[in-house]
């Protein structure tokens, strides 16, 4: 992984619905080139993939979520 590699996880942290075309704009590549890249940081494991996080109170459905330790004794 190189700095341009770096960049590009920068830039989709910052704006995950970023375009490969505005990533090669700004990095000032080009689209083929991106496009292999972004192949390679998947393949390879770095980007494990992309999520959606759906705001329920869109809908009219609330929901409450509570996590409490393990107390027992998993011997």
């Amino acid at each position: 992984m190189d700095e341009t590699d770096r960049k590009i996880i920068f830039y989709l942290l910052k704006d995950g619905r970023i375009s490969q075309n505005k990533l090669a704009r700004l990095l000032n590549i080009s689209s083929p080139s991106i496009n292999d890249r972004f192949r390679k940081l998947l393949v390879g494991g770095i980007i494990k993939g992309f999520k959606l996080f759906v705001n329920p109170n869109m809908y009219g459905k609330y929901f409450m979520y509570a996590a409490f330790p393990n107390l027992r004794d998993t011997d």
